[in-house]
């Protein structure tokens, strides 16, 4: 349990997902590998998807690992010489069994945009893989900075996206036997729709989460879900 004193807390993390990804060709730095999620939030069918805004994420592929204070520095200097707010963040991508690592940007208004901040980046010293052709399902890891706002114990509201939640659960858990629980949740709830992610988070140490994407849940919505995982999560304890 969480202790009462978190209330507002920015404090880095990792979240890990699914999505399909696929290859961007156009309006990108020619001969670079650049990638867009297809289906974001693949668990969630409904309103407020972000389907209609193109692109919602895309993921600037580099041609080595980056330390995170590099990726964040770079981006926070970026943005003094550009006039559109955008989100960077580094992490990276398994793509058949092949580990392949990445920026992944947000809140890019069009496609005519990426090839710009690709050109920053490159002026700022980084490089990019040469492209591919991809059309998967991809596992995304990203080192992110989480502001969250406490709203019970153990349940927490992402303070930049309003349809983000993060519920705790007792420990870490591997992505397979995540997705055999997150099934087995959705197959034993009332309201299933929701997209669901795994995270970790540091507050006093690390703390493990499941990230729950869904339009305006009530908080029994949300300690429903919560307490479906914890049952079965213990059933493999």
């Amino acid at each position: 349990m969480m202790k009462n004193e978190y209330k507002h807390i920015e404090t880095f993390g990792l979240l890990t997902k699914e999505e399909t990804l696929s290859t961007v060709k156009e309006n990108i730095v020619p001969n670079t590998f650049v990638l867009e999620s297809m289906k974001p939030y693949p668990g969630y069918h409904g309103e407020n998807l972000p389907a209609d805004i193109k692109p919602e994420a895309v993921y600037l592929i580099t041609s080595k690992r980056l330390p995170t204070e590099l990726v964040y520095r770079t981006a926070a200097k970026i943005q003094k010489f550009i006039n559109f707010p955008f989100n960077a963040i580094p992490g990276d991508i398994a793509i058949y069994n092949n580990k392949y690592y990445c920026i992944r940007i947000r809140n890019l208004k069009n496609y005519e945009i990426i090839q710009d901040l690709q050109r920053w980046f490159i002026d700022e010293g980084i490089s990019f893989m040469k492209i591919m052709n991809i059309n998967a399902p991809c596992l995304i890891n990203l080192k992110k900075l989480f502001i969250l706002e406490q709203i019970n114990d153990n349940i927490f509201k992402d303070l930049e996206d309003k349809y983000m939640y993060y519920l705790e659960i007792p420990r870490e858990i591997s992505w397979s036997l995540f997705k055999k629980i997150t099934s087995s949740v959705i197959n034993n709830i009332d309201n299933s729709n929701f997209d669901a992610a795994r995270a970790y988070i540091y507050f006093d140490g690390i703390t493990d989460f499941v990230r729950i994407y869904t339009m305006n849940p009530s908080l029994k919505r949300l300690e429903d879900i919560r307490d479906k995982y914890n049952i079965e999560i213990k059933k493999y304890i």
